[in-house]
């Protein structure tokens, strides 16, 4: 291989590389009436802390079984969310598993905070 022909494929190599690079950091646009990431994963960290206290209270009867619904009720109108919107925001996260996976994450890292923070 002659000079050029390294200093081309390494060129090559590296157009390659950032445009690989390129496309995985886009920016990521969250369409209107999409509940932001910030508050998705506040409201995840909420809903995944009532489903914790209802299974810690091990609820066996019908009557405080009928009263689960309402839980989450709170949560969301808590964030201004009705269930259809809620839906919708939760589908689109869904089509994008990326993004998903790093809400997920943050999610994690929330719930630990509020867990230190409980334990002071």
């Amino acid at each position: 291989m002659t000079r050029n022909q390294i200093a081309f494929t390494g060129l090559l190599l590296c157009l390659s590389l950032l445009v690989a690079c390129s496309r995985h950091k886009k920016e990521f646009a969250v369409p209107e009436g999409i509940l932001p990431a910030d508050s998705m994963i506040q409201l995840f960290a909420d809903l995944h802390l009532v489903d914790a206290k209802i299974a810690e209270a091990g609820i066996t009867d019908s009557a405080t079984k009928s009263n689960i619904p309402s839980y989450y009720r709170f949560v969301l109108d808590k964030y201004k969310l009705d269930t259809t919107r809620f839906r919708k925001s939760f589908n689109f996260y869904l089509e994008h598993p990326h993004e998903m996976n790093d809400m997920y994450t943050k999610v994690l890292d929330e719930l630990s905070k509020r867990q230190a923070e409980n334990q002071k």
